[in-house]
């Protein structure tokens, strides 16, 4: 009798185990599931808190930066709805500016935004592989910003970037650092992702980062899904002894750290 009691608990169980897998994936699914308002508010794991970062910092700027609401899409330029929309953990309230802010301009576009909005305009510039270092030189006008970083956009890439920003230990991983590789005889395509938070567990010493990215063709900015582990999302575990970060498929290493 006890054994038939068991076999119904189960028998009637499995219709509740179903809902809440599917009530799971829904959720997970769903782009700033918490409905957090900037990139700040979102949780770090259990045992971790974040890094301090300076006041008026890169890495400040970032965190205070404005995300779409909940269930926001991932959009290309032209406003049609981007595939993989799982893996954009929430969108960062960003219009694009061009068909070409791919990758490594959506990290130079940030870049050049924290610095308008301090009015450090003398500190915008960008190499290109073409014609040399790119000043901006239009002042607090923002369309100006815009006009300057389009260009920019069609004469630097991942190499370009790379290049011109400085090497960091792992070790130092910060807000507002990126991670950079160029196309090589590895690579067919580089990538770079920006490095949006970074929080430690004061027991383990061991860090957790938070990662901003476009793609190509250019996509709305957003934050990185942690797809080996959606509990955690969107934050991923630094192997530090590995000297690896594995972000959105790929295999980041130390050797890609890179800080302004």
């Amino acid at each position: 009798m006890k054994r038939r009691k068991h076999i119904l608990i189960w028998i009637l169980a499995i219709p509740v185990i179903l809902l809440a897998g599917l009530a799971w994936v829904i959720w997970g699914g769903l782009s700033n599931p918490a409905d957090r308002k900037v990139i700040g508010e979102i949780t770090p794991p259990v045992g971790f808190q974040r890094v301090e970062v300076a006041p008026g910092s890169f890495g400040e700027f970032i965190r205070d930066f404005p995300l779409q609401g909940r269930g926001a899409h991932m959009k290309y330029y032209d406003g049609s709805l981007a595939y993989g929309q799982y893996f954009g953990y929430a969108v960062l309230d960003l219009p694009m500016i061009s068909e070409y802010e791919q990758c490594c301009d959506a990290v130079q576009r940030m870049r050049s935004e924290y610095l308008f909005s301090k009015g450090r305009y003398a500190d915008i510039h960008f190499e290109s592989f073409k014609n040399g270092t790119m000043r901006y030189g239009g002042g607090g006008n923002h369309e100006a910003l815009h006009n300057y970083l389009r260009k920019v956009y069609g004469a630097s890439n991942t190499s370009t970037l790379r290049h011109e920003l400085k090497k960091k230990l792992l070790s130092e991983i910060a807000p507002g650092d990126v991670l950079v590789y160029e196309a090589d005889k590895d690579n067919s395509v580089g990538h770079a992702v920006l490095v949006a938070d970074v929080a430690v567990n004061p027991k383990t010493g061991k860090k957790a980062v938070m990662i901003v990215q476009s793609s190509s063709p250019a996509l709305t900015m957003h934050i990185v899904r942690n797809i080996m582990n959606p509990i955690r999302s969107p934050w991923t575990i630094v192997d530090e002894d590995g000297g690896m970060v594995y972000i959105s498929g790929i295999w980041f290493t130390a050797d890609d750290l890179r800080g302004w």
